[in-house]
């Protein structure tokens, strides 16, 4: 009778007492911890190609050797490469890459000149839009603020040759050469970050 009395109550115990431990503990723990341990960090985005070639930019004006560009980038961002950067790292070495070339007297807003490419398209557009030499230094006056074609750089050639394409597009077919173009919007109004080629961002 005792023996029996073992049998019936040992099963009802085990029975009772493993499934509800066993249920309760171990999905409440797996549920807790794997989600936080498998979460990736998220990504940062990479530097754009403006900030690329910003900088690129600066470190040709800065004179900056292959190793003084990685000890840069080591001291400001750990990395490398100018690849290796995130975007917010791009803007952190640009920054000290601007400061350094100051620090060196160097005149960032100095433009370089332009393009063989930029001034046989200029005078391509003057001989189309029909502008005598005085009207054509005039234009350039007003769009670069200097005397001549051979003092504008590179940015405002570009902004020379918009606002040449401005003058042959809105020109009277048949005007014969020397014509005054007619009287349109001051293109020196134009914001002059619209033809920047080194703005970085």
């Amino acid at each position: 009778m005792e023996a029996d009395e073992a049998q019936a109550a040992t099963p009802d115990e085990s029975q009772a007492a493993t499934p509800d431990e066993s249920q309760a503990a171990t999905p409440d723990e797996s549920q807790a911890a794997t989600p936080d341990e498998a979460s990736p960090a998220p990504a940062q985005p990479k530097p754009s190609d403006k900030q690329l070639a910003f900088a690129q930019v600066l470190i040709r004006k800065a004179g900056l050797s292959e190793e003084a560009l990685e000890a840069l980038l080591q001291e400001v961002a750990g990395k490398r490469t100018l690849e290796d950067l995130s975007r917010r790292e791009a803007s952190e070495v640009i920054d000290e890459l601007q400061i350094k070339a100051r620090e060196l007297g160097i005149d960032l807003d100095a433009q370089d000149p332009p393009s063989d490419k930029q001034l046989n398209f200029i005078l391509s557009l003057k001989r189309q839009a029909h502008l005598t030499e005085q009207e054509f230094l005039a234009l350039i006056q007003e769009v670069a603020a200097v005397a001549s074609l051979e003092e504008v750089g590179r940015r405002d050639a570009s902004r020379l040759i918009e606002a040449l394409l401005k003058l042959k597009k809105g020109g009277p077919k048949g005007s014969p050469p020397g014509a005054p173009p007619p009287a349109g919007p001051s293109f020196a109004d134009d914001p002059p970050e619209a033809y920047d080629d080194d703005v970085p961002f």
